[in-house]
């Protein structure tokens, strides 16, 4: 995981969901930590990530993949690494 894309991240994820920046960490949960219901806020997350790190992520294929913050953004960095 890049310290670019975490730091990117963990903003995106408190301007989506309001959770303070400060309170994000790497092994934040997702959903018992920081709130996000898979079903509903995590498309509307992707859709940002997306956007932001111009990534074409898809909701349903991460929803049993992604667990945590972190696991996230190493995501992120293979997309990006794969082009």
């Amino acid at each position: 995981m890049k310290n670019k894309t975490f730091n990117q991240l963990v903003e995106l994820i408190a301007e989506v969901t309001g959770n303070e920046p400060k309170n994000i960490k790497a092994d934040s949960s997702l959903d018992d930590d920081l709130g996000i219901i898979l079903d509903d806020d995590f498309e509307r997350l992707i859709a940002h990530i997306n956007q932001k790190f111009d990534v074409d992520l898809s909701a349903h294929d991460l929803n049993d993949v992604i667990a945590t913050v972190a696991d996230l953004a190493n995501i992120i960095d293979e997309e990006i690494e794969l082009g």
